[in-house]
């Protein structure tokens, strides 16, 4: 946890002085953080049955895939992500604000906690309010960072969101159609109530590492959109064969009648088009012609936390028969 502290403060220090990181077109071990899905998570999980299922696979990201999964009945969630800082928001602050918030308080906390306009006191209190609901390791790490961000801005004349600086997507607030655990009220409650009970865990890695170190049977695999950043591994404007080499891999790791969502495709399909917007992939060759094997289903576009009249997003899945 020590180095995880440290290089936060470094991330912290350099955007206050204005240094700008290098977009390197892929993810890092120390990187900004999704503080909320940019998927319509709900639609998709909806094309599944969740009857008799307790095991997923999810990238952690926001926690907002993991959290869905628990309210739809998952009670063991194995999280992976490249970015070793998701963890301390996803499990350390979201998921203390579950176990301390009613429905209404929770969507209300974020929308505070993201606004440009908090002030320095207000957002250090409302972070320190949370600590008492957070394990110890997510604790410790949050009041350092607190108490670090505070001394570096309380004379600072601009001062900045914290959560402007380390985070991804917080200009929304977090969505209610986009997530199952938010969808309504009494879907929040079964969360909260269980969420104890909910054996979710961490690993810090890669998606391609997945198939070499893990070894039991999931129900669900949700990999989002990673594969837009897939070029590091598959090469420049890879192809179906390329990607078909992978997803092979996975095969092991699923549960007879399991379902890999393979990748999420945020806006690919204007309405009353029949085709997708291709390549359906950042950085490929990948055309909705190539899913032989696969099913491309559509998913309504979520913006402001309303359906867009006018594009679709889409899911690429696999079914284990």
């Amino acid at each position: 946890m020590k180095q995880d502290v440290e290089i936060t403060k470094i991330m912290i220090l350099n955007y206050l002085k204005g240094y700008k990181r290098k977009n390197t077109g892929s993810f890092r071990e120390y990187d900004k953080i999704y503080a909320t899905t940019t998927e319509n998570i709900d639609a998709y999980l909806n094309l599944s049955n969740f009857k008799d299922k307790d095991s997923a696979l999810t990238v952690l990201a926001s926690g907002d895939q993991a959290f869905s999964l628990a309210s739809l009945g998952i009670k063991n969630i194995t999280t992976f992500d490249i970015n070793k800082l998701t963890e301390y928001y996803a499990l350390g602050l979201k998921k203390s604000a579950i176990l301390a918030f009613n429905y209404q308080e929770f969507l209300n906390y974020f929308n505070t906690l993201f606004s440009p306009n908090i002030t320095l006191e207000k957002l250090s209190d409302m972070i320190k309010y949370l600590l008492p609901y957070m394990d110890l390791e997510y604790k410790l790490y949050w009041q350092e960072i607190i108490d670090y961000n505070y001394k570096l801005q309380k004379n600072r004349d601009n001062q900045v969101n914290l959560f402007h600086i380390l985070f991804y997507s917080t200009a929304h607030g977090i969505s209610k159609l986009k997530n199952s655990y938010l969808a309504n009220e009494e879907r929040y409650n079964y969360l909260r109530s269980i969420i104890g009970n909910i054996n979710i865990t961490y690993d810090c890695l890669d998606v391609f590492d997945i198939p070499y170190i893990y070894e039991k049977e999931y129900d669900f695999i949700l990999l989002s959109n990673i594969l837009d950043y897939a070029t590091y591994y598959l090469g420049e404007h890879w192809t179906y064969q390329d990607l078909r080499k992978e997803l092979d891999k996975f095969k092991k790791l699923l549960k007879s009648k399991g379902v890999i969502y393979i990748a999420y495709l945020i806006g690919k399909k204007i309405k009353g088009i029949d085709t997708f917007e291709s390549p359906l992939i950042l950085n490929s060759r990948l055309m909705d012609s190539d899913l032989t094997q696969e099913e491309l289903l559509l998913i309504p576009h979520i913006e402001n936390d309303k359906v867009a009249n006018y594009i679709e997003d889409g899911i690429i899945l696999e079914r284990k028969l």
